[in-house]
């Protein structure tokens, strides 16, 4: 939808320019060229909605109409100040989408914890020039200040790119640089045209709309460089990413195999069960870097199919016990999230098997994971004895401390005609 409209304003434009610049191919070369320009970028931000792409389209639609102002082909009549032909409300919008575009592509706020706030404070001064251009106060005086505005911001910003290029060595700085070069070369011939330093005004066009050409096509070419370097990086991230992730599970499978193998060793009951929970323990986080490897989210785990897998070694050990699982297939936790309450699972689950089905004809246990606007809801819940420590056991301690502390939620028990837990907690 957006880009249809986008695509027509560009269009309907074009046709102006065409129809006023009939006798000039060299304009109507600009203007057919420019406005693809435009129409390519934007459509590329609605595909992978980075806001560089944004930023770019609505800054060079903005260049678009100011040359339709400065080669006559809209009436600068329509607002109250015009420079050289230019509303001066248009330079002011044009700037403002500069900066934005110059701080989510050069990673400003990354660069400096207080970019964001300079920012601001630059946006709100165009935008009070912007207002006063509206208003019937101002005339040249106006002018000349915004003008004087205008060029302390590409100042500052030519400043932040040679930084990032020549001592940064950024890439994409140093394309930002060549661009914004002759972005600079035609703002100035429009300046020398303005004070009338420029002899001849076939020339002073051709200089104009050639660089502003130039300046698009390297500010297309470095989004789509960086772009895909970003894409590459991301990639190679995932795995990396994933490569841990296999030997981070073979490391726990191998401690898993030294416990068995010590436990196998023991002949006390109590010292062995106590193993066999902390094997149980390790299993679980296994299990979450093993589910990662086959996730396509990078760093999240699919949890339909992960509750199915860490059950499904109950289901075998016992197969009189029914389980019962409830969660959208389209929810995924990160593992700082998943492995708090893969643990507080396993405690769960064990503790019914001990203590609740003793004496339960049909044993079954529900688990519940959904997520709303204010964060997840986990629900357990078995048919058993309702049982209810009455010490403060290991178990009963990880699930109090993994609930509030590590997930920072808050949970309530219920061990009337069974036992209930519910958990809520927020995204991380």
């Amino acid at each position: 939808m957006f880009k249809t409209v986008l695509t027509l304003i560009v269009l309907s434009l074009n046709l102006q320019a065409a129809q006023s610049a009939a006798t000039d191919p060299l304009n109507l070369l600009f203007f057919g060229a420019f406005g693809m320009i435009v129409v390519y970028n934007f459509s590329h931000y609605l595909f992978n909605r980075d806001k560089s792409y944004a930023d770019y389209a609505l800054f060079h639609l903005l260049v678009f109409i100011i040359m339709l102002f400065y080669t006559g082909t809209l009436d600068e009549t329509m607002l109250e100040f015009s420079m050289h032909g230019v509303p001066v409300g248009f330079f002011l919008m044009a700037v403002m989408a500069l900066l934005s575009f110059s701080k989510n592509f050069l990673g400003l706020s990354v660069l400096h914890p207080s970019a964001e706030k300079y920012y601001r404070y630059t946006q709100f001064g165009l935008m009070g020039f912007f207002a006063l251009t509206i208003l019937p106060v101002g005339g040249t005086p106006l002018i000349g200040a915004a003008i004087i505005y205008i060029v302390a911001v590409l100042a500052v910003l030519l400043g932040v790119a040679l930084y990032l290029a020549l001592v940064k060595k950024e890439v994409a700085a140093q394309f930002y640089l060549s661009a914004f070069t002759m972005l600079l070369i035609s703002v100035t011939a429009g300046l020398l045209g303005y004070f009338n330093l420029f002899s001849s005004q076939e020339d002073l066009h051709a200089l104009i709309e050639t660089g502003l050409l130039i300046e698009a096509g390297i500010f297309s070419f470095a989004l789509s460089y960086r772009y895909n370097q970003m894409t590459l990086t991301l990639r190679q991230n995932e795995l990396l990413f994933k490569e841990l992730s296999h030997r981070v599970q073979n490391n726990l499978q191998s401690i898993i195999s030294i416990l068995t193998l010590q436990k196998n060793r023991l002949e006390e009951a109590e010292a062995k069960n106590y193993l066999q929970e902390t094997i149980e323990r390790i299993g679980a986080i296994a299990l979450i870097h093993k589910r990662l490897q086959k996730s396509n989210l990078p760093g999240e785990v699919e949890m339909q199919s992960y509750l199915e897998a860490l059950v499904l070694a109950y289901k075998t050990l016992h197969g009189e016990v029914t389980f019962k699982l409830e969660c959208d297939e389209t929810l995924h936790l990160n593992i700082a999230e998943l492995t708090p309450l893969a643990l507080i699972l396993n405690e769960l689950i064990t503790n019914s098997l001990k203590h609740a089905f003793m004496e339960t004809p049909s044993p079954r246990i529900t688990i519940a994971l959904k997520a709303d606007d204010s964060g997840y809801l986990l629900q357990y819940e078995d048919n058993g004895s309702g049982y209810l420590s009455t010490k403060r056991s290991l178990g009963t301690l990880l699930i109090e401390n993994l609930s509030t502390r590590q997930l920072k939620g808050h949970y309530s028990v219920d061990v009337d005609n069974g036992y209930r837990y519910k958990l809520r907690f927020a995204q991380g």
